[in-house]
Parts: C-alpha cells; sequence; structure tokens
C-alpha cells in the first residue's frame, strides 16, 4: 500500500537517540537513550549513563533517596539518525541506574546537513516553554477536503472501450489547488500537496492529500498554536460533518537565518499519525454540510469566531465542543450534554432580556408582599415570602421550543415522532407538547428516577445533535443554506 502523499517524517517506533542532560551545576551530560513514539499518545524515553543523582551528605556518609525527580520545559536528544527530539513538558524519574522520561509531546525534525553527526552542538532550550515557539502551524484534519469544497483536479481523460490509435490516461489539474485566507497579519492557507507515478510503465496514478497551514503576527508556543488554529479547524470539520473527526498529522514550522524553515513533526495524545490522500468516495461519504470554496465561506473568519466564543466561554460551543470527540459515550450522556448546550445557549443569548424581567419582577415582587403583609398572618406572610419566586420562571421546554424553531428548518415534527418523546407525551396531560416531553426526559435521566432503552434515547439525540450541529454552524457566521444541509432530512 502506497504511503499517502502527505507521508510523516517520522514513523511511530522507538529510536536510539543521546540525551542531552543538565546537572546540577548546569552542565550538560550526553547520556545514552530511547524515545518511543506512538499514535494518540504522549511520548515516553528511557535514559541511561553516568546520571545525575542528588545525595544526600550527613556525618560523612552519602546517601541516595530514590526515585529522584527532575521538571523541565523541555528536553533536548539527538537521534541516532541524525535528527533531533525536543520533549515538551517533560518530567525526568531517576532510579539507580537509568531514568524513565515522560512529556505531554515530542517535537522530532530530520537534519538538514549531509553529515549531522559531525555537529555536536546542543541547542540552548529556553527557561519557559512559552518562550519555545513557532511561526506556523501545518495539520491536516479528517474530512479536511470534503470541508474546503473543492478537488485538485479539473478533469480526467481515459480511453474509452474500443477506442482506436494511441490509447492515453491523463489528469488535468484544476486552475487553483490552494485557498488562501487571511484577516490582518492571520493567515489560513489550504492546498492540496500532489504526486504523481511518473516513472513506473505499469502504474499510472495522480494522488492529493489536503494540508492546513496558519500562522499569526508573532510566533507562538505548541499549546496555542494547537488552541488557536488546529482545535478551532477540527471542530469545525466534525460540526460540519456529524462525526468526530481525527487529527491525522500535526506539525510546526520555524523561520531559521538562513532562510530555510525548520520542521517538527507532532507526537502527542489526539495525533493519529495517519494522514490520508483524497478521493471522491471518502468526501461523498463525509457529507459535510460545509463546502468553504463552493459556499464562499471564509474558513478563517469561522476558525476566529471559534477563537472568540472560546473565550466568550460560550455555553453551546463550551459544552458541545467537549463532546465532539467522545464518541464512545452513552446515549445518556450525550442526550443530557446536548439539552444542557441549547438550554445554555438560549440563556446566553436571552440573558439581556432576562434581567430586565428579573427587574421588572423584583419590583413588582416586593410591593406585592408589601400589599399581602398587612392581610395575612406573620406565619402565613413567611411562608409566601419564602416561596414565591425571586425571579422570573424559566423553563426548559421554553429553552428547547426556541431553539427548535429559531431555525431556518424546524425539527420539532421529527423530535414528536421518535419513539422515546411519543411515549411520554402519552404518559403525559392532555395537550403535552414534545419539548416538555424532552424536558420530562431530562428530568428523569439527570436524577436517575427512570431508564429508557438506548436505541429509543439515540433517536432522541440524533435529533438534538442536529439541532445543535446547526446552531453552532450559526454562531460561527454560516449563511442558512449551510444550516439547511444539516437540518434536511
Amino acid at each position: 500500500m502506497k504511503k499517502p502523499v502527505l507521508s510523516l517524517d517520522f514513523e511511530p517506533d522507538e529510536y536510539l537517540c543521546t540525551w542531552h542532560i543538565r546537572d546540577g551545576a548546569g552542565a550538560v551530560r550526553n547520556l545514552s537513550g530511547a524515545i518511543e513514539v506512538s499514535p494518540m499518545a504522549p511520548p515516553r524515553g528511557i535514559i541511561y549513563g553516568n546520571i545525575p543523582l542528588t545525595s544526600d551528605t550527613r556525618h560523612g556518609e552519602t546517601s541516595f533517596a530514590f526515585p529522584q525527580r527532575s521538571a523541565s520545559p523541555a528536553t533536548h536528544a539527538t537521534l541516532a539518525n541524525g535528527g533531533e527530539v525536543l520533549v515538551l513538558d517533560s518530567t525526568i524519574t531517576w532510579w539507580m541506574s537509568h531514568g524513565n522520561i515522560r512529556g505531554s509531546a515530542a517535537l522530532l525534525r530530520r537534519k538538514s546537513t549531509l553529515f549531522p553527526w559531525q555537529h555536536s552542538d546542543v541547542p540552548e532550550v529556553p527557561d519557559g516553554d512559552d518562550h519555545l515557539v513557532f511561526d506556523r502551524v501545518r495539520f491536516q484534519v479528517g474530512a479536511l477536503d470534503a470541508v474546503l469544497g473543492f478537488a485538485p483536479l479539473k478533469t480526467m481523460r481515459f480511453p474509452k472501450p474500443g477506442e482506436d490509435g494511441e490509447r492515453t490516461w491523463a489528469a488535468t489539474e484544476a486552475d487553483e489547488t490552494a485557498v488562501r485566507w487571511t484577516s490582518g497579519e492571520d493567515v489560513l492557507e489550504a492546498h492540496y500537496r500532489g504526486s504523481a507515478s511518473i516513472a513506473d510503465p505499469y502504474s499510472f496514478s495522480v494522488r492529493h492529500s489536503p494540508v492546513i497551514t496558519a500562522s499569526s503576527a508573532h510566533p507562538l508556543s505548541l499549546r496555542r498554536l494547537v488552541d488557536d488554529w488546529v482545535t478551532p479547524v477540527q471542530a469545525i470539520a466534525s460540526i460540519a460533518t456529524g462525526t468526530s473527526e481525527p487529527l491525522t498529522y500535526l506539525a510546526v514550522e520555524s523561520n531559521v537565518t538562513d532562510g530555510e524553515a525548520h520542521r517538527w513533526q507532532v507526537f502527542g495524545s489526539g495525533i493519529s499519525q495517519d494522514p490520508f490522500d483524497s478521493n471522491a468516495e471518502s468526501v461523498r461519504k463525509a457529507n459535510s454540510a460545509l463546502l468553504c470554496v463552493a459556499d464562499a465561506v471564509d474558513l478563517l473568519e469561522l476558525v476566529q469566531k471559534w477563537q472568540g466564543l472560546a473565550a466568550d466561554h460560550h455555553p453551546l460551543v463550551e459544552t458541545y465542543a467537549a463532546m465532539l470527540h467522545a464518541r464512545d459515550q452513552h446515549p445518556r450522556s450525550r442526550f443530557l450534554l446536548l439539552v444542557q448546550s441549547l438550554e445554555g445557549m438560549h440563556g446566553h443569548e436571552t440573558q439581556t432580556e432576562f434581567e430586565g424581567l428579573a427587574s421588572n419582577h423584583s419590583a413588582m415582587r416586593a410591593e406585592v408582599l408589601a400589599e399581602i403583609k398587612a392581610s395575612v398572618s406573620t406565619e402565613h406572610f413567611k411562608y409566601i415570602k419564602k416561596y414565591l419566586l425571586k425571579q422570573p420562571f424559566r423553563s426548559l421546554e421554553s429553552a428547547l421550543r426556541a431553539t427548535f424553531t429559531d431555525l431556518p428548518v424546524d425539527r420539532t415534527d421529527a423530535l414528536s415522532r421518535t419513539a422515546l418523546i411519543r411515549q411520554l407525551m402519552d404518559e403525559g396531560p392532555s395537550g403535552m407538547t414534545p419539548f416538555a416531553a424532552a424536558a420530562r426526559l431530562r428530568h428523569l435521566l439527570a436524577h436517575g428516577v427512570r431508564g429508557f432503552d438506548t436505541s429509543d434515547i439515540n433517536q432522541v439525540v440524533s435529533v438534538s445533535e442536529e439541532v445543535v450541529r446547526a446552531h453552532a454552524l450559526r454562531l460561527l457566521g454560516c449563511p442558512d443554506f449551510v444550516l439547511e444541509r444539516v437540518l434536511d432530512e
């Protein structure tokens, strides 16, 4: 099987290396060892040699306590193949004969020099990882090609059955295989990296991998690059497709004085190390509601809007984002979080209106209590004062009604047709609405009063998640026809 065009500089594996460890006096010790980098996991390694142990000397006797631990924002190593490694947020546990190193992420890069082993320079690692910054981040997420909404090939030609003469297979590249969005000094570029098998007389193919490169006005730490760029794009792709889209590839780049960019491949939790090539079948299967280029939607604007909503702790984005990549959740948990997302969003968007109602309510409550006080006993007045609401009544039913109906396509009928909502409506009083039934379901599940078949809950989850996805895209500024693709049955 051919490797994807967006191939990995380093495959998940264990690599022999030399660790450059500072001892208590600040001197660098070059110690043998290895580092293991795996998909979806933080790095881990082992260190051997003249390890820097701390001793305790008392009354002429020296003792060592184990295990000993040391921490650093970044620990550097040179691979046996000449490459370099930085282990971020590293913690080393020292034993008598070796050390175990763990970190939040590992950055690996190839040396560009012809004979890297001739160079013994060890770069200075700054005291804080906020100073370990990079100019760009390059990454790929699942269904990126579907979300981008444009293909790298314009035309294809192949011989027709029975065609005489020279039989030709050919592909014509699209006029543009990249799109670039800018806002101030923020730049987001999506392009297809292409490859063709031009030297194989037995096989002909042209393949492309989608990739995004993003940069801001100033260099940023890995954590900031992921938070500002990678997480929003991954979340947008997941919302657009209704599927938890993986982060398949991540690299950061730094400019250097000679104009050459140093590229570091990143290993860590949440990175599958499984980049993919695009094909029509996978794009169709993704069924993305968002087609950025075809829909004339600025992906950078969506990312910046996500950044703003996340910074504002918007309840729908904050709650729904937490469950986007937890597809193994029980339907009960998913339903409760979806309802929480909708209720929180409605409360957030109507907060100003509610504050006005609350002010009027408070004034009216004081007037009513003053009138009642003169007419009832002290004991009765205390009871009324205690149980008369201090704020206007807000119900989950009304919040659900507003969020379902305030969309280009009303999904109320779809909610009413689910078996569980029908059952609760039949059990309830005459005229019970599907939103009251959904509110009742939330109460029963949240308080453990009653359980239901998971397949029945899943029906309600499916409809509710469509509504949440549509509202998320609305909050990001997508046009109504994009929302309609999510809601259209």
